[in-house]
């Protein structure tokens, strides 16, 4: 290998040429020498670093890669015995000096190469990075278009596209409630949500095993359409849909599912295919509010001996090593329930108490409205047995009121099962 200078100095590193015409040499624009070693200039102004005394038998793992500006020329800084560094021009006509010790910091020129092999593929990344996006767009609405049905792996991969968040909201309008859930989508990915992208919000009620009478409410059928035009991975989608609990029997059934519409511009055909995203089963405690201070204090009227609802103690398993005890009623009463409302409900690590709305249950001739202030509905945990981390506990259901008692006992158990079934 020859290195050439525009002073005309060859140099010999091995059996090749450095010309521009070989692809696999180092084009050097100058050589300079100084100390120990031989500092040469390529044309891709990058300054390398070879010792003098392996010139004859250098491979590419001996040349280091200074940690230089780019230059387009070198010339020595000669002193009185010895050359002290070497003057270099930049590429914008500035001359900088550098000394012989600074001009000691050198990297392998493979660890160069390297490192600048990963930052041009980055760099390729990122110019790619808004093709793949479009691209992801495109084959979500190729994909949806053709298949025209929910299927399994739609479901995975809305999972991890999008976060749903589902809130229940009790608010007093003067003398009267109004009770909502409130919906939030978050996206996971750059997809253009407002291309054919509807949301689609379903409410749906049966009967309740324990109403009976006079049927004043009726089966649930509700459906809103919602627009996505204003969704982005940095712009949440969020709703609050008002639940007419005058009108509709528990538990309800709320479906949030995403719509995909598309007109083939070719045979005019509409492509309409539908992912069910989230399913909430919406019971009595969702709705159900803090109890007031001084309501709470009645509750030694309405003991065990008192409480006119006759219903067996509902059984649950805990691992105590997944969850504590202490953690088990503030996870049955979490689900869509906010935090302050949570801790409102709880009072002690083993007893929750809460006030279920008139709204939530069915009134007929026989069956006397219960005051206000003994609306309450008291969940007791008692600990039964223990074997290692397993515990046998079961939670109580109490109040004054049956039908209130008998909701709530079957949406505890409802969460039971989700839980620890």
């Amino acid at each position: 290998m020859y290195l050439g200078s525009q002073s005309g100095a060859v140099y010999r590193i091995d059996n090749s040429i450095f010309t521009n015409k070989d692809p696999h040499s180092i084009a050097v624009h100058d050589v300079l020498s100084m100390q120990d070693y031989l500092y040469l200039l390529t044309l891709e102004s990058r300054v390398l670093r070879l010792l003098t005394r392996s010139i004859w038998s250098a491979n590419s793992e001996d040349i280091e890669c200074m940690d230089l500006p780019s230059l387009s020329a070198l010339a020595p800084i000669v002193g009185e015995s010895r050359t002290e560094g070497f003057y270099g021009l930049t590429l914008d006509g500035q001359i900088l000096a550098f000394p012989a010790t600074l001009t000691q910091r050198a990297q392998s020129k493979l660890t160069v190469s390297a490192r600048d092999d990963i930052a041009g593929v980055l760099l390729e990344m990122d110019k790619l990075s808004d093709r793949v996006r479009r691209l992801e767009t495109e084959c979500q609405r190729s994909t949806l278009s053709r298949t025209g049905q929910v299927a399994p792996v739609g479901m995975q991969l809305m999972d991890t596209l999008l976060d749903v968040r589902a809130e229940t909201i009790v608010r007093r309008v003067s003398a009267s409630k109004q009770f909502y859930i409130r919906l939030q989508l978050i996206s996971q990915a750059n997809i253009d949500w407002s291309q054919g992208w509807s949301v689609v919000i379903k409410i749906t009620s049966k009967g309740n095993e324990y109403l009976s009478g006079s049927m004043s409410k009726r089966e649930q059928h509700h459906q809103v359409v919602c627009s996505l035009a204003d969704f982005s991975r940095h712009s949440p989608w969020v709703t609050e849909v008002n639940i007419d609990l005058q009108n509709s029997l528990l538990p309800l059934t709320t479906t949030l599912g995403l719509q995909y519409n598309e007109q083939d511009k070719q045979s005019q055909n509409r492509f309409v295919t539908h992912f069910i995203i989230e399913r909430l089963e919406l019971d009595a405690i969702h709705f159900a509010e803090p109890v007031p201070q001084q309501v709470r204090a009645q509750y030694a009227e309405y003991n065990q001996a008192t409480s006119r609802a006759d219903l067996t103690p509902l059984e649950l398993d805990i691992d105590t090593e997944e969850i504590q005890m202490t953690q088990c009623l503030p996870a049955l009463l979490s689900d869509c329930i906010s935090q302050d409302r949570i801790m409102a409900f709880v009072q002690s690590s083993i007893r929750a108490c809460l006030s279920v709305p008139e709204e939530c249950f069915l009134r007929n001739e026989t069956n006397a409205v219960v005051p206000a202030k003994a609306s309450f509905v008291w969940l007791v945990l008692e600990e039964k047995e223990k074997s290692g981390s397993m515990v046998k506990a079961c939670i109580h259901v109490r109040g004054p009121d049956p039908q209130r008692v008998r909701l709530v006992h079957q949406a505890v158990q409802r969460r039971i099962d989700m839980l620890f079934g």
